[in-house]
């Protein structure tokens, strides 16, 4: 597949949340390949609302343990050409880290050239893969990430791009953000991405594998990018946007 991209999804609990993410990824003016979902878990009938709105066309089995997973074709909503959606099933909750380490090997053996990690709670404007696409060109970027804006006051969420000090203990942490003033450049080097609409290379997962399971929730996401920064370059673009609704 000719630099074909897949959403990569995990998802608990956040049903309408997860509609609005997937129907704006469904709007994007650079179409994606596909999508490729996990339910960790979710008790709230997220299964249930994917079959009303017509992504998945059969309920997974009632079980207590293991995975299922199909794959199912939907529409891009801009020009109608089709994606490919990939449902999996968790019937326990792997935690963040979990889910997306085993979405994440999905879409890898499913071929795609790119995989844009996502949160159920977020939602990228129409434009924001057309603005992220063309430095993929670059042989040396491994990944690609935009600004992640709150919604309730569009205000940007630092917290989420920035630098990595390993020398001395500052923030308190090893995660610096990157700083207001700087995000008035069209493009910046950094050294880690959360999962909220981080773009990540395929020959990067080759080199370094998935995300730890062991981290459960917090700071995979930073472990993943130290070690995605050993296999070339992340840069953030400023102008491609993702709503982090619940940030």
């Amino acid at each position: 597949m000719n630099n074909s991209v897949c959403a990569v999804i995990t998802t608990y609990n956040r049903k309408k949340l997860l509609i609005e993410c997937l129907e704006s990824l469904r709007k994007q003016t650079r179409p994606i390949q596909g999508i490729c979902l996990i339910d960790n878990g979710s008790t709230d009938g997220t299964p249930e609302l994917l079959l009303e709105k017509n992504y998945i066309n059969e309920l997974p089995p009632n079980k207590t343990e293991g995975i299922w997973e199909r794959d199912f074709e939907i529409k891009n909503l801009v020009n109608g050409e089709p994606i490919k959606f990939h449902f999996i099933k968790a019937y326990k909750n792997k935690g963040a880290s979990g889910g997306f380490s085993e979405v994440i090997k999905r879409g890898y053996e499913k071929g795609y050239n790119w995989l844009w990690i996502m949160d159920d709670d977020a939602e990228p404007e129409a434009d924001a893969l057309e603005i992220l696409i063309p430095y993929s060109k670059n042989d040396y970027i491994v990944g690609l990430a935009g600004s992640v804006i709150l919604p309730n006051n569009n205000s940007i969420s630092i917290f989420h791009r920035g630098r990595i000090n390993l020398r001395k203990r500052i923030f308190p942490m090893i995660q610096i953000p990157i700083s207001l003033e700087e995000y008035k450049n069209d493009i910046l080097e950094i050294d880690f991405a959360s999962f909220v609409g981080l773009l990540l290379k395929r020959e990067a997962i080759e080199k370094i594998g998935l995300p730890k399971n062991e981290f459960f929730m917090l700071h995979d996401d930073v472990e993943y990018s130290i070690r995605l920064r050993n296999a070339g370059k992340i840069l953030l673009v400023t102008k491609s946007i993702i709503y982090h609704k619940e940030g």
